[in-house]
């Protein structure tokens, strides 16, 4: 079988945002994926309340490394955006990940993920984000197997806090995580895999 490796922060981390099994977005486009024909295991590494740097700084220490990964996607990006992480740092954390990846998976895929968009509440963090989206979307090079896809262009039906797509004003609901694995598990599908 095949190994995706997801890193990512608590909007990834479904524990108390879903209520159903496999129902968090990694796991839904795992199976969106699978049932296309590949055979996808998922490993994932959510880190709550940490940024890029964090992420860094423990692949710099020699953590995190696997046996096996074929498919990377690194989707930091929000607790970036709330702790105002530099432009310069941000693009230096994700070259990082990339050189990470290369010399620990040289074979792998690697999806940078640009991260979800928060509730409408958050002004200054979403424009922040979408700052931080296009210079990680600038990092795609598909010849040589990076990818960017923006979780932002799954469209919600409200943006609005404590709604059905939003627990507070960061996290998604099992309403959001359907609608973003969906739109994941096809890109990875179509667009990596051409299935």
């Amino acid at each position: 079988s095949e190994v995706i490796y997801s890193f990512g922060d608590s909007v990834r981390n479904p524990s108390a945002y879903i209520n159903r099994y496999n129902g968090h977005m990694d796991n839904i486009a795992k199976l969106i994926v699978n049932e296309a024909g590949r055979d996808f295991r998922l490993v994932t590494d959510y880190m709550s309340g940490k940024d890029s740097t964090d992420l860094i700084n423990t692949l710099k220490q020699g953590q995190k490394i696997i046996n096996q990964a074929d498919l990377i996607i690194f989707n930091h990006g929000i607790n970036d955006a709330y702790q105002l992480t530099s432009f310069a740092d941000w693009e230096s954390n994700i070259d990082f990940f990339i050189e990470w990846c290369r010399r620990y998976y040289p074979n792998a895929k690697i999806l940078l993920l640009g991260a979800t968009k928060l509730a409408n509440t958050e002004t200054s963090q979403n424009t922040r984000l979408d700052q931080l989206r296009a210079l990680q979307s600038a990092k795609a090079d598909i010849p040589n197997k990076i990818w960017y896809y923006g979780l932002d262009t799954v469209v919600l039906p409200n943006y609005d806090p404590y709604s059905t797509y939003y627990s507070d004003a960061i996290h998604p609901t099992q309403a959001s995580h359907d609608l973003y694995g969906a739109g994941l598990g096809e890109f990875i599908k179509t667009t990596i895999y051409g299935l």
